[in-house]
């Protein structure tokens, strides 16, 4: 248990000496100018990602004002074409069968073959 707490007590004082040796010490000038170069970067991220979600919605709503104005084109046109050389095609006749034969069941009737298994 002795051997323990001794081995757990130097590495602890071994993790506290690594952690102050690797310690800078820095000016305020440089803190300063390292605080300034850190806000740069977050500006110019902000300001990319506001310019992309403007730059989207403005996308977003131009694709919808030419929606409309081709709607509104189509809807008033005489043959409600986008292509005026394209035509839509007439609707087919449609004809009424007449069938006279008469009406027989698809398969045999399934009574018989549960009479014939018992």
């Amino acid at each position: 248990m002795k051997k323990l707490r001794t081995l757990i007590g130097i590495s602890l004082l071994l993790c506290t000496l690594s952690a102050c040796l690797s310690k800078q010490e820095f000016s305020k000038e440089e803190l300063q100018a390292l605080v300034d170069q850190e806000l740069a970067k977050k500006l110019e991220s902000y300001e990319r990602i506001k310019l992309d979600r403007c730059r989207a919605g403005i996308l977003e709503l131009a694709g919808t004002i030419v929606d409309s104005i081709l709607f509104f084109e189509n809807q008033s046109r005489s043959d409600s074409s986008l292509y005026p050389l394209v035509r839509r095609p007439s609707q087919p006749e449609v004809r009424a069968i007449q069938d006279t034969r008469p009406i027989a069941p698809l398969f045999p009737d399934i009574r018989d073959s549960l009479d014939s298994i018992q």
